[in-house]
């Protein structure tokens, strides 16, 4: 894994690859991975060269999750995003962290539409409305929770027991109690990293 984590951080580099991505993932990501424009992608690129073709769910759905995730995540000002790029090169041991931690959030990923929000969360920690910790915790509890309860969570739905369960186990809510009982639950509420990351899903809406 390690030696895909500098081609993560070239594939940001990519000017156009933002424009590249969101015109064939509105087409088909085949055609994506049949044409030279997959050369100006480098993780794609070197995944299409890896195997060869992609013919298999799981590489086909890897690829599909890498472009959700730099459509989004690329999707800064490029002097913002030397300036990121840089500050990482000057400290080895976080690039490599990072690099990690993207790697292995889009190979865990249980849906491709989670790799877009992930790319929304990535794109504040570029420019620095985020901490690593945060970004951190933010994609950790993205895979932690199913994406229908996800989405209404994003949206400020009506959230029924169950999904509120599942957004306290993300960090995204915690419970409160009652006074007379510290035991019983009275209801959720959003949490410091909830709150954080609606204003990021928000912000890129």
């Amino acid at each position: 894994m390690k030696e895909l984590i500098p081609i993560v951080f070239e594939s940001l580099k990519t000017s156009n690859s933002k424009d590249l991505i969101k015109e064939y993932t509105e087409q088909a990501i085949d055609s994506l991975i049949k044409s030279d424009a997959v050369k100006q992608i480098p993780l794609v690129n070197i995944i299409v060269d890896t195997v060869g073709v992609v013919n298999s769910i799981r590489d086909y759905l890897f690829v599909k999750k890498v472009c959700g995730f730099l459509s989004r995540a690329s999707d800064v000002p490029d002097d913002i995003k030397m300036a990121f790029l840089d500050d990482l090169d000057n400290d080895l041991k976080l690039k490599i962290k990072v690099g990690e931690q993207v790697l292995l959030f889009l190979e865990q990923a249980d849906d491709v539409d989670k790799s877009i929000i992930s790319g929304c969360v990535f794109q504040a920690y570029i420019k620095g409305s985020i901490s690593y910790s945060e970004m951190s915790l933010m994609l950790s509890g993205i895979n932690k929770v199913p994406y229908e309860h996800l989405t209404i969570y994003m949206n400020s739905g009506n959230l029924q027991d169950e999904e509120r369960i599942s957004l306290f186990f993300s960090g995204f809510m915690s419970p409160t109690y009652i006074s007379a009982d510290p035991l019983v639950i009275a209801s959720y509420e959003d949490t410091k990293l909830g709150k954080k990351f609606k204003k990021i899903i928000a912000a890129s809406t």
